[in-house]
């Protein structure tokens, strides 16, 4: 069940210029990750707690993930959202290999 929670939430990826394995972090692992009463809070929780790679993240995973933090956390949640990606995850410009 875990495999299966990890290929919803997050996706592993090789980049091309080195053999190291990142991993890609989309819009419904971190609304998952910020909310308590979400559905995958838990596995999103464990996820990380499992990663040891660095996670990675996209300007439109960003700002998706902004708006939707905004409708139901408000500035605040946009707010921590933004710091906590400024310690702890490379975000990969848009249009680069």
């Amino acid at each position: 069940m875990l495999q299966r929670i990890w290929q919803v939430i997050i996706a592993a990826i090789w980049t091309r210029r080195s053999a190291s394995r990142v991993v890609l972090a989309d819009t419904g692992y971190w609304l998952a990750l910020a909310n308590p009463r979400d559905a995958w809070h838990r596995a999103a929780v464990l996820a990380t707690e499992r990663v040891s790679q660095r996670l990675v993240v996209t300007w439109p995973v960003i700002t998706e993930a902004c708006h939707l933090l905004g409708r139901f956390g408000g500035a605040d949640a946009q707010v921590r959202f933004i710091d906590m990606l400024r310690s702890s995850v490379d975000i990969h410009p848009q249009g680069t290999a």
